[in-house]
């Protein structure tokens, strides 16, 4: 450790105002670095009757991948309150072992703690924690679900060509697995997710999916995250979206037409396109 960290540790002690020990930790997490002095100091704070001091050190343990503070991030989640999040998501960027804890945790805290759990598994930025994270999309809880899905679409503008195809090939495989079947919310995240990797392998699965016996929330998702592979549709694909366009529920109709709206008509086609004047609202 640096004298100038040296200096800023001491900054920690109890007897230093508040504000001054908030900083302190802030800076400490912004230098990098840490040492047994470092680990101990910080560890130690999070056990200080400061709320405001805690959330600082909780962070700061995050960033600096401090793996002694994983039992006391742990209490924290288990405890619930404003900790129990930024908890998770410092414990998340502990690599291996904090994923591994997060995993063996969810199922043994209170049910309003587990999307944060899962959220912060997927906002990680670790490899581990992102195939927890993506494991975590069969969970049968929705807002479980949501919450991975949501965190893990925050992270794909971010990704590069050859991570986007490997997020894909895992996002992809919970389709082949006939063990865990995917339950609707998690068919619906997922699609959402390959829709927005870009991955041309989801294409077959759009189209399979506007079609019954598909639930009417995953046909409605998969409507709308067809985009640019509803530009030139084969007979069946376009029969398929032509029979989405006539439906009552306007959750089908509406993002059917919308694709169809762009598409030409065709002499040979027309017959297809006048049963739009069956759909029970012509409008």
């Amino acid at each position: 450790m640096t004298n100038t960290s040296k200096k800023i540790l001491r900054l920690l002690h109890p007897d230093q105002p508040l504000e001054v020990r908030c900083a302190a930790v802030l800076v400490l997490g912004e230098m990098g670095g840490k040492d047994a002095e470092l680990t101990r100091a910080l560890c130690n704070a999070l056990k200080d009757g400061e709320a405001r001091l805690r959330l600082q050190v909780i962070q700061a343990v995050g960033k600096l991948r401090i793996e002694a503070a994983l039992p006391h991030l742990l209490e924290r989640i288990k405890e619930g309150g404003e900790e129990a999040e930024p908890a998770a998501q410092a414990a998340a960027k502990l690599g291996s072992k904090g994923t591994r804890a997060l995993q063996e945790l969810m199922p043994k805290v209170a049910p309003g703690l587990r999307p944060a759990i899962a959220s912060a598994l997927a906002a990680a930025g670790t490899a581990s924690a992102e195939t927890a994270a993506v494991a975590v999309l069969l969970d049968r809880d929705p807002k479980v679900v949501e919450a991975a899905g949501r965190s893990l679409l925050t992270q794909v503008p971010a990704l590069t060509p050859a991570h986007r195809q490997a997020l894909a090939e895992q996002l992809l495989a919970l389709f082949e697995d006939k063990k865990d079947l995917l339950s609707s919310s998690s068919e619906v995240v997922v699609l959402r997710l390959l829709a927005a990797l870009g991955d041309s392998r989801v294409e077959a699965v759009l189209w399979e999916r506007i079609a019954p016996p598909h639930p009417l929330e995953v046909r409605a998702a998969a409507l709308q995250a067809l985009g640019k592979w509803a530009a030139s549709p084969n007979k069946e694909q376009l029969k398929r979206l032509f029979a989405c366009a006539v439906d009552s529920d306007f959750r089908l109709a509406a993002p059917a037409l919308v694709l169809l709206k762009d598409l030409p008509v065709r002499e040979r086609t027309v017959s297809e396109w006048l049963t739009l004047l069956q759909a029970s609202d012509v409008a």
